[in-house]
């Protein structure tokens, strides 16, 4: 019982090879590192509940990096973050905003 906090590539890759059963709630942050777990969480067996925490909103700041620049590429990006970040809040069983 108690708070288990994941942080860094071999610490998350090695708790989901051995399973998610004991845990009640994963809480994900940030967009990039939810998309990358978020599949396999939701494979486990007894899967937790899912909240994605909306604590760095990248879209943002990506939407007005594009309006600085005005460059495509930084356009597409932030379209492709705000895309990626509204499928983990729908994906996921709760947002913290």
């Amino acid at each position: 019982m108690g708070i288990e906090i994941l942080d860094g590539e071999p610490h998350v890759a090695s708790r989901l090879r051995s399973g998610l059963n004991d845990f009640d709630l994963v809480v994900l942050s940030k967009a990039p590192t939810a998309l990358r777990y978020i599949a396999q969480i939701m494979e486990c067996q007894s899967r937790p509940k899912l909240v994605f925490d909306t604590v760095d909103l990248q879209s943002l700041r990506a939407n007005r990096k594009a309006k600085h620049t005005g460059l495509k590429e930084d356009l597409e990006y932030a379209r492709w973050m705000e895309e990626v970040e509204l499928s983990l809040a729908r994906w996921c069983d709760a947002v913290w905003v």
